[in-house]
């Protein structure tokens, strides 16, 4: 690094290398060259050997390092220097092959995953302590952006739970496009607000056709059952989607409506929405003002929506209907 051999780095290879939100710390996977075990290296400090390192990161603040490490055929999670107990697995593989993210608070004291203890038993583990799960394991575990709680998504039921409690709706649903998290854009079930009072999930809901957006307990139809990049304003006082319009009862893709607060705010006819996968077409600006590109036939236009002042959270709250218990 700099030029200079880091101490302690003689590996017969090192698999990986990732540093610190900072960049002021660093932890590489290095594979021992006698006995072609693994332990992490940070900041030159080499760790306890183990099998195999499945995941390494730093939590948001870049104090403390975490990873998994697999030994004897149980999954470790690491959190700077304390091993949680041994799990057949830890967290649940991606598409592009990349473990689940293992939730960690912004100021990096605590953590919660779901995990395996065999391959019909799962539990919740939230600073070291596990709980069991009945009937689904967890997924898409996330805390609150405060850190007080977190919710998850049930792995086979795919019900979502937030602080304990199963929210109501059927089969949770994936948005089809969510805020990029480096260079890799993850599939998210539910979005939390900025202040933590708030939670959005795309779910089924019996005898209603198409999709609901959940919200608070209550839902808002959604006949196209597509929603793009769930967004929150940074003050959380708005919150805006995208979605397919409806010509002649089905969704087009090159008709792309903007909703803020539950409204339809604009709507862009022969637009190319296609746009919207890429994390530079929709980004939300510190100030509130959404901005995202959308392709008129040879023109890439780029759109500014400002939310306007007399809709809110609370009035697509007023606006949307209440969840019927039982459902």
């Amino acid at each position: 690094m700099d030029a200079k051999k880091v101490p302690g780095s003689d590996c017969a290879s090192i698999k990986e290398v990732r540093f610190s939100p900072d960049g002021k710390r660093y932890a590489a996977d290095c594979e021992t060259p006698a006995r072609r075990s693994h332990v992490t290296l940070i900041d030159g400090r080499r760790g306890q050997e183990y099998d195999s390192i499945t995941y390494m990161a730093f939590t948001p603040d870049s104090s403390t390092a975490v990873y998994v490490a697999r030994s004897g055929m149980k999954d470790f999670l690491v959190f700077g220097d304390q091993e949680s107990d041994g799990y057949a697995s830890i967290g649940h593989m991606l598409p592009e092959g990349h473990k689940t993210r293992i939730s960690v608070t912004a100021k990096g004291t605590r953590y919660a995953f779901g995990a395996k203890v065999s391959n019909d038993a799962c539990v919740f583990v939230i600073d070291g302590k596990a709980t069991a799960l009945k009937g689904h394991c967890a997924d898409e575990v996330t805390f609150r952006p405060d850190g007080t709680r977190c919710a998850y998504v049930g792995a086979v039921t795919r019900t979502l739970v937030v602080d304990g409690v199963p929210t109501i709706g059927t089969f949770v649903k994936s948005f089809k496009g969510t805020m990029a998290e480096g260079k890799t854009q993850l599939p998210i079930s539910f979005l939390f607000s900025p202040n933590s009072k708030h939670v959005v999930y795309m779910a089924g809901l019996a005898g209603q056709p198409g999709s609901i957006l959940g919200i608070d307990g209550k839902y808002i139809p959604v006949a196209q059952g597509i929603v793009h990049f769930p967004t929150f304003t940074p003050d959380s006082r708005h919150f805006i989607f995208a979605t397919p319009v409806l010509v002649q009862g089905q969704p087009v893709p090159a008709f792309l409506g903007i909703y803020v607060d539950g409204r339809l705010a604009a709507r862009f006819n022969g637009a190319n929405s296609s746009l919207l996968g890429h994390s530079y077409g929709w980004e939300m600006g510190a100030d509130g003002v959404l901005t995202f590109l959308v392709q008129d036939g040879a023109d890439i236009k780029r759109v500014r929506i400002t939310p306007p002042d007399e809709t809110s959270i609370d009035t697509m709250l007023a606006e949307a209907r209440p969840i019927p218990r039982g459902r």
